[in-house]
């Protein structure tokens, strides 16, 4: 299996500003590489997503992510789309919710 290709992507739509008050999205730096291989690990470094309205932050789905504290008085909406290869079905390790429809 290529652990390099992503084969799910997820794009999230900022529909707010995504400062130090509404709390950006944390991503922990190169978690697609080591949960590919299925190997296990602390979390490490992060990086904050700090965008701007009408922002779109692309990520492998197998990136561990999270929302920070939101320490405003407003909800921090976001659209998010998952768009995976058509050669692939998805796994639970990148799909981990099930959908039913």
């Amino acid at each position: 299996r290529d652990t390099e290709m992503a084969n799910v992507i997820k794009v999230y739509y900022t529909m707010i500003d995504h400062d130090g008050i509404t709390g950006p999205t944390r991503f922990v730096k190169g978690s697609q590489k080591r949960s590919a291989c299925g190997e296990k690990f602390k979390e490490e470094e992060s990086i904050l997503a700090y965008a701007p309205r009408g922002s779109a932050l692309l990520m492998d789905l197998r990136v561990w992510h999270g929302g920070t504290v939101n320490t405003s008085q407003f909800a921090r909406p976001m659209i998010g789309a998952h768009h995976q290869a058509p050669h692939k079905e998805p796994s639970n390790q990148e799909n981990p919710r099930p959908y039913t429809f």
